[in-house]
Protein backbone atom coordinates (compact mmCIF):
# COMPACT_ATOMS: atom_id res chain seq x y z
CA UNK A 1 0.00 0.00 0.00
CA UNK A 2 1.31 3.44 -0.92
CA UNK A 3 1.34 6.43 1.43
CA UNK A 4 0.27 9.59 -0.37
CA UNK A 5 1.48 12.79 1.31
CA UNK A 6 0.03 16.19 0.39
CA UNK A 7 1.21 19.77 0.84
CA UNK A 8 -0.38 23.07 -0.13
CA UNK A 9 2.05 25.98 -0.34
CA UNK A 10 3.09 29.26 -1.88
CA UNK A 11 6.52 30.85 -2.12
CA UNK A 12 6.38 32.03 1.52
CA UNK A 13 6.61 28.50 2.96
CA UNK A 14 8.13 26.67 0.01
CA UNK A 15 11.41 26.33 1.91
CA UNK A 16 9.55 24.50 4.67
CA UNK A 17 7.99 21.98 2.30
CA UNK A 18 11.43 21.14 0.88
CA UNK A 19 12.87 20.54 4.35
CA UNK A 20 9.87 18.43 5.38
CA UNK A 21 10.15 16.26 2.26
CA UNK A 22 13.88 15.89 2.88
CA UNK A 23 13.22 14.76 6.45
CA UNK A 24 10.79 12.15 5.14
CA UNK A 25 13.42 10.88 2.72
CA UNK A 26 16.14 10.72 5.37
CA UNK A 27 14.00 8.76 7.85
CA UNK A 28 11.92 6.43 5.66
CA UNK A 29 13.09 2.98 4.61
CA UNK A 30 10.85 2.11 1.67
CA UNK A 31 10.70 5.29 -0.39
CA UNK A 32 9.09 3.45 -3.29
CA UNK A 33 5.93 3.30 -1.17
CA UNK A 34 5.80 7.08 -0.68
CA UNK A 35 4.23 9.56 -3.10
CA UNK A 36 4.51 13.31 -2.56
CA UNK A 37 1.83 15.62 -3.99
CA UNK A 38 2.29 19.38 -3.83
CA UNK A 39 -0.36 21.95 -4.67
CA UNK A 40 1.33 25.29 -5.24
CA UNK A 41 0.00 28.77 -5.88
CA UNK A 42 1.53 30.80 -8.71
CA UNK A 43 4.88 29.02 -8.44
CA UNK A 44 5.57 27.68 -11.90
CA UNK A 45 8.86 29.60 -11.99
CA UNK A 46 10.08 27.74 -8.88
CA UNK A 47 10.69 24.14 -9.98
CA UNK A 48 10.84 21.42 -7.35
CA UNK A 49 14.33 19.91 -6.90
CA UNK A 50 14.96 16.32 -7.95
CA UNK A 51 14.37 13.95 -5.05
CA UNK A 52 14.78 10.14 -4.88
CA UNK A 53 11.03 9.86 -4.41
CA UNK A 54 7.87 10.26 -6.49
CA UNK A 55 6.83 13.93 -6.52
CA UNK A 56 3.78 15.29 -8.36
CA UNK A 57 3.07 19.01 -8.56
CA UNK A 58 0.01 20.97 -9.63
CA UNK A 59 -0.66 24.70 -9.43
CA UNK A 60 -3.97 26.20 -8.33
CA UNK A 61 -3.59 28.79 -11.11
CA UNK A 62 -4.50 25.99 -13.55
CA UNK A 63 -7.87 25.56 -11.82
CA UNK A 64 -9.37 29.05 -12.20
CA UNK A 65 -12.88 28.12 -11.04
CA UNK A 66 -11.60 26.72 -7.73
CA UNK A 67 -9.10 29.56 -7.33
CA UNK A 68 -11.70 32.25 -7.90
CA UNK A 69 -14.23 30.62 -5.59
CA UNK A 70 -11.69 30.42 -2.77
CA UNK A 71 -10.64 34.02 -3.24
CA UNK A 72 -14.24 35.26 -3.24
CA UNK A 73 -15.09 33.17 -0.16
CA UNK A 74 -12.19 34.26 2.02
CA UNK A 75 -12.83 36.83 4.71
CA UNK A 76 -11.27 40.22 4.05
CA UNK A 77 -11.45 41.01 7.77
CA UNK A 78 -8.88 38.49 8.93
CA UNK A 79 -5.38 39.99 9.37
CA UNK A 80 -3.79 36.70 10.40
CA UNK A 81 -0.91 35.14 8.46
CA UNK A 82 -2.98 32.02 7.80
CA UNK A 83 -5.57 34.00 5.85
CA UNK A 84 -4.05 33.28 2.45
CA UNK A 85 -5.25 31.25 -0.48
CA UNK A 86 -2.47 28.64 -0.24
CA UNK A 87 -3.72 27.76 3.23
CA UNK A 88 -7.37 27.40 2.23
CA UNK A 89 -6.41 25.61 -1.00
CA UNK A 90 -6.12 22.38 0.99
CA UNK A 91 -9.91 22.10 0.64
CA UNK A 92 -9.41 21.58 -3.10
CA UNK A 93 -6.88 18.74 -2.84
CA UNK A 94 -9.45 15.90 -3.08
CA UNK A 95 -10.93 17.59 -6.15
CA UNK A 96 -7.69 18.36 -7.96
CA UNK A 97 -6.15 14.96 -7.23
CA UNK A 98 -9.41 13.28 -8.13
CA UNK A 99 -8.03 9.78 -8.72
CA UNK A 100 -6.70 9.39 -5.18
CA UNK A 101 -8.93 8.07 -2.40
CA UNK A 102 -6.93 8.94 0.72
CA UNK A 103 -3.75 10.61 1.87
CA UNK A 104 -1.82 12.38 4.61
CA UNK A 105 -1.98 16.17 4.64
CA UNK A 106 1.00 17.99 6.21
CA UNK A 107 1.79 21.64 6.85
CA UNK A 108 5.06 23.09 5.61
CA UNK A 109 6.36 23.87 9.11
CA UNK A 110 7.03 20.27 10.08
CA UNK A 111 9.96 17.88 10.36
CA UNK A 112 9.56 14.10 10.42
CA UNK A 113 11.77 12.16 12.85
CA UNK A 114 10.60 8.64 12.13
CA UNK A 115 9.57 6.37 9.29
CA UNK A 116 6.46 8.17 8.08
CA UNK A 117 5.08 4.99 6.55
CA UNK A 118 4.33 3.72 10.06
CA UNK A 119 1.48 6.18 10.41
CA UNK A 120 -0.61 3.80 8.29
CA UNK A 121 -0.65 1.39 11.25
CA UNK A 122 -2.86 3.93 13.04
CA UNK A 123 -5.47 4.21 10.30
CA UNK A 124 -8.62 2.04 10.63
CA UNK A 125 -10.30 0.40 7.66
CA UNK A 126 -13.23 2.78 7.77
CA UNK A 127 -12.70 6.46 8.60
CA UNK A 128 -13.44 10.02 7.56
CA UNK A 129 -10.41 11.77 8.99
CA UNK A 130 -7.66 10.75 11.42
CA UNK A 131 -5.71 13.28 13.48
CA UNK A 132 -4.12 13.94 16.85
CA UNK A 133 -6.32 15.14 19.70
CA UNK A 134 -4.99 18.58 20.56
CA UNK A 135 -7.69 21.10 21.49
CA UNK A 136 -10.88 21.71 23.36
CA UNK A 137 -13.41 22.75 20.73
CA UNK A 138 -14.87 25.49 22.91
CA UNK A 139 -11.44 27.05 23.42
CA UNK A 140 -11.05 27.07 19.65
CA UNK A 141 -14.10 29.30 19.47
CA UNK A 142 -16.51 26.67 18.18
CA UNK A 143 -19.94 26.17 19.71
CA UNK A 144 -19.27 22.47 20.01
CA UNK A 145 -18.42 20.21 22.93
CA UNK A 146 -15.56 17.78 23.07
CA UNK A 147 -12.04 17.48 21.72
CA UNK A 148 -10.76 18.66 18.37
CA UNK A 149 -7.61 18.43 16.29
CA UNK A 150 -4.89 20.63 14.91
CA UNK A 151 -5.18 20.79 11.12
CA UNK A 152 -1.44 20.73 10.48
CA UNK A 153 -1.45 17.00 9.89
CA UNK A 154 -4.30 14.60 9.31
CA UNK A 155 -5.00 11.44 7.32
CA UNK A 156 -7.84 12.27 4.96
CA UNK A 157 -10.46 10.15 3.22
CA UNK A 158 -10.67 11.96 -0.13
CA UNK A 159 -13.33 9.60 -1.47
CA UNK A 160 -15.78 10.35 1.37
CA UNK A 161 -14.97 14.06 1.15
CA UNK A 162 -16.03 14.03 -2.49
CA UNK A 163 -19.03 11.76 -1.91
CA UNK A 164 -20.39 13.96 0.89
CA UNK A 165 -19.57 17.19 -0.98
CA UNK A 166 -17.62 18.48 2.01
CA UNK A 167 -15.85 20.98 -0.25
CA UNK A 168 -19.17 22.78 -0.65
CA UNK A 169 -19.63 22.71 3.14
CA UNK A 170 -16.18 24.29 3.63
CA UNK A 171 -16.98 27.04 1.14
CA UNK A 172 -20.33 27.72 2.84
CA UNK A 173 -18.63 28.14 6.23
CA UNK A 174 -16.05 30.48 4.71
CA UNK A 175 -18.77 32.56 3.07
CA UNK A 176 -20.85 32.75 6.23
CA UNK A 177 -17.90 34.10 8.18
CA UNK A 178 -17.03 36.47 5.34
CA UNK A 179 -20.56 37.87 5.25
CA UNK A 180 -20.65 38.30 9.01
CA UNK A 181 -17.24 39.99 8.84
CA UNK A 182 -16.10 37.36 11.29
CA UNK A 183 -12.50 36.36 11.78
CA UNK A 184 -11.87 32.61 11.75
CA UNK A 185 -9.11 32.58 14.36
CA UNK A 186 -7.64 29.24 13.36
CA UNK A 187 -8.58 29.35 9.69
CA UNK A 188 -8.92 25.94 8.09
CA UNK A 189 -8.61 24.22 11.46
CA UNK A 190 -11.96 25.41 12.75
CA UNK A 191 -13.65 24.63 9.46
CA UNK A 192 -12.35 21.06 9.36
CA UNK A 193 -13.29 20.46 12.99
CA UNK A 194 -16.80 21.69 12.26
CA UNK A 195 -17.16 19.51 9.17
CA UNK A 196 -15.83 16.38 10.86
CA UNK A 197 -17.33 16.92 14.30
CA UNK A 198 -17.81 13.49 16.00
CA UNK A 199 -16.30 11.80 12.92
CA UNK A 200 -12.63 12.00 13.85
CA UNK A 201 -10.48 8.99 14.67
CA UNK A 202 -7.73 10.14 17.05
CA UNK A 203 -4.23 8.74 16.63
CA UNK A 204 -1.05 8.80 18.74
CA UNK A 205 -0.33 12.45 19.68
CA UNK A 206 3.37 11.89 18.98
CA UNK A 207 2.52 12.39 15.31
CA UNK A 208 2.02 16.09 15.97
CA UNK A 209 4.20 17.68 18.63
CA UNK A 210 3.26 21.34 18.48
CA UNK A 211 4.67 24.55 19.88
CA UNK A 212 8.12 24.61 18.30
CA UNK A 213 7.35 28.06 16.90
CA UNK A 214 5.68 29.42 20.02
CA UNK A 215 6.58 32.89 21.30
CA UNK A 216 5.89 32.10 24.94
CA UNK A 217 7.71 29.49 27.01
CA UNK A 218 4.52 27.94 28.38
CA UNK A 219 3.55 26.82 24.86
CA UNK A 220 6.93 25.29 23.95
CA UNK A 221 7.17 21.48 23.75
CA UNK A 222 8.44 19.56 26.75
CA UNK A 223 11.81 17.81 26.72
CA UNK A 224 9.96 14.48 26.80
CA UNK A 225 7.91 15.40 23.73
CA UNK A 226 11.03 16.52 21.89
CA UNK A 227 12.70 13.22 22.72
CA UNK A 228 9.74 11.01 21.78
CA UNK A 229 7.95 13.01 19.10
CA UNK A 230 7.51 11.51 15.65
CA UNK A 231 6.83 14.87 14.00
CA UNK A 232 7.87 18.34 15.15
CA UNK A 233 5.43 21.12 14.29
CA UNK A 234 6.44 24.79 14.40
CA UNK A 235 3.02 26.13 15.35
CA UNK A 236 3.37 29.81 16.13
CA UNK A 237 5.15 32.70 14.48
CA UNK A 238 8.76 31.68 15.07
CA UNK A 239 9.16 29.42 12.06
CA UNK A 240 12.58 27.76 11.79
CA UNK A 241 13.44 29.46 8.50
CA UNK A 242 12.98 32.91 10.04
CA UNK A 243 15.88 34.82 11.56
CA UNK A 244 14.29 34.66 15.02
CA UNK A 245 12.98 31.10 14.59
CA UNK A 246 12.93 28.56 17.40
CA UNK A 247 14.81 25.24 17.48
CA UNK A 248 16.60 26.09 14.25
CA UNK A 249 19.23 23.39 14.83
CA UNK A 250 16.55 20.69 14.56
CA UNK A 251 15.35 22.05 11.21
CA UNK A 252 18.58 23.21 9.55
CA UNK A 253 19.92 19.67 9.10
CA UNK A 254 17.08 19.04 6.63
CA UNK A 255 17.12 22.41 4.87
CA UNK A 256 17.55 22.19 1.11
Amino acid sequence: MSLNIFFSTDINEYIGVLACVNSIIKNTQNLEKINIYVLTFDMKSFPFPIFPINVYIKDLIDYPNLKNELELSMSKHNPLRINNIANFARFTLPLIFENIDHGLYMDADMIVNTDIYNILKEIPKSFNICACQNYDLRKMGLRLDGQGFNAGIFYWNFAKYRKNNFYRKAIEIMQQNRDKKKQIKFGTQNILNEIYYTNVHFINPMWNIMGFGAEYEKYLPSEEDIKNGFIYHWTGEKKPWKEDGNYKELWLKYKI
